[in-house]
This record gives C-alpha cells, structure tokens and sequence, in this order.
C-alpha cells in the first residue's frame, strides 16, 4: 500500500514513517525507482504499529529501534525497564523543579488589585448542532473565564467557574499565582465530587482526529488538574479573548482573526463571531469572551 494509507492504518504522519526510513527502523518494502513513492506491506503493519504507540509516551527512535529489534517475550521487559528509568528522572527532576521554584517565588511581583478598575467584556455561548450545552462562560469584574465541557454532565463546567468566582471579589496585595493555583485547585476539588463521567469525545470529534482523545488534564476525577499558569503585562487597550473549541477549531483562523481584530466594542464583536459559527453550522458547543482593558484617558 502507498505510504499515505500505511501511514493511516498505522497512526504514523507519512513525515514519521520517512524518518522510520532513514534511520532504518522501518524499511518500505518497495521504493518506485523513478518516483521515489513508497510502499509497505500488510504484514509491516504490527512494527510500525509499535513504533506509533511507543512514539507516544515519547520513547526515543534509538531505543524504539532496539526494542523492535527484539524477540517478543523481550520487549515487554526492556519496555518496563525503560518506563522505570523514565520515573525515576522525572522524581529526580521534580525535586531539582521544586527548591527552583522555591527559590523564584522569593523574586515574585505582587499584583495589587482594585475594585475601581474595570475592563469592558463581553460573551456568547450557544449550543450549537448538540443536544444541550456544556461549555460554560463567566464573566465578571475581573475574572473571565470560559470552561469547554465534556461528556454529558450539562453542570459540570459551570460548577468549575463557580468555584472560581470568588476571585472576582478579591482586592488588596496578593500574589496571583498562588490567587491562580488554587482557586483552580479549589474548582478541581469541586468536580471532584461529583459522579463525573470519563470524558471520551464523541465518534465525530474522535473521528476529527484521535489525539483529540488523549486528555492529559482536565477537571475530572482521578486526573492530573494542576493548571498552566501564565503572567503577562498588559497595556491600555489590549483585547483579550477566550473561546471554546466550537469556536476556534470551526471558524478558519484568519477569518477568526479578522472578526477579533475589528476596533468595535467586545458586544458587537462576540455578536459578529456568533453568528459566523451560526453561518458555518454551528457542530459543537461553543463560547466566547472579549475583554478590552480601558485606553489612556
């Protein structure tokens, strides 16, 4: 078979199975001379199998090669003794990551926040071609927030950025990634309780592409839900935005970008990208928030 269908069946990029190529991992069982396409065999579909799953905990393509290379009662023990060393590392490098990051909070930036200042912000959200909607938005003060729902539980996603809402209210001198941390940690406690279900996508989104299944962290229970935090200076005037994948993985993003980047106010912005998604056929869920920090004067 040409090396996109192999590629395919195989859950390789036609890049990967190149690169398989060169190093040797996984020779093509024909190379058309004149061409140069590729071809495999039926029968290459296990290796090269392998090589996507072990590709995916990030083995590296030398120790890849090696394990192939072995016979079959082999490569479970040679896996494992990988994984082990991979373990250990990491709890070496977590404690390393630790007294750094003990050590760079003593440099931290309090933020002062003050309940006089207020950005302009606006929202949509809608349901979209799903039976009931589970993404969620809020916006208050000073916190603004979107959660992309999963599942079939309609409350989850609001009961997270309920959780959050107190930093609405927050004022005074704080430190915003501790304010940050665990205010979400506080929302992933809440979620937590509930008989939240595992948060497979649906035949259609799985089908869109499968790594869109691979949820790493999320707010359910028994998974990772420490959050990427993220600081920057803002100047008067920036726009903010934050949307659900109804919005970004539907609408082409320089289209997206034309109707974010227009100078009106946030309402009639999150207004002209509804009705994009509405126009485009709205798939999935979707939401939408536009803050825009007060100009100078």
């Amino acid at each position: 078979m040409p090396i996109g269908q192999f590629a395919r069946a195989a859950g390789l990029t036609a890049e990967a199975l190149r690169l398989c190529d060169e190093t040797g991992l996984l020779r093509p069982a024909e190379v058309d001379a004149r061409s140069g396409y590729r071809y495999y065999r039926d029968d290459q579909l296990d290796r090269a199998r392998l090589v996507a799953r072990l590709r995916l905990v990030g083995m590296p393509l030398d120790r890849i090669r090696f394990l192939a290379g072995l016979p079959a009662g082999a490569r479970a023990a040679e896996l494992l003794s990988w994984w082990r060393q991979v373990e250990a590392d990491t709890a070496s490098r977590r404690q390393v990551v630790g007294a750094l990051v003990t050590d760079l909070r003593s440099e931290r930036h309090d933020m002062t926040i003050e309940q006089t200042f207020r950005p302009v912000a606006a929202a949509r959200a809608g349901t979209g071609s799903r039976e009931r909607q589970l993404d969620a938005v809020l916006t208050g003060r000073h916190l603004h927030t979107v959660a992309d729902g999963f599942g079939n539980d309609a409350g989850t996603a609001r009961l997270a950025l309920d959780a959050l809402a107190g930093l609405d209210t927050a004022s005074g001198t704080v430190d915003p990634v501790r304010l940050l941390d665990g205010a979400v940690l506080e929302a992933a406690s809440v979620v937590a309780r509930l008989p939240v279900e595992e948060g497979r996508l649906t035949e259609d989104e799985a089908r869109a592409d499968a790594r869109r299944a691979d949820l790493n962290r999320a707010l359910v229970a028994g998974r990772t839900t420490a959050p990427d935090l993220s600081l920057h200076a803002v100047r008067p005037g920036d726009r903010f935005v934050l949307t659900t994948d109804g919005v970004h993985a539907v609408l082409p993003e320089d289209e997206l970008a034309r109707l974010l980047l227009d100078e009106s106010d946030p309402d009639p912005v999150v207004a002209a990208v509804q009705d994009a998604i509405e126009a485009a056929g709205a798939p999935d869920n979707y939401a939408v928030v536009v803050v825009d920090l007060p100009a100078d004067g």
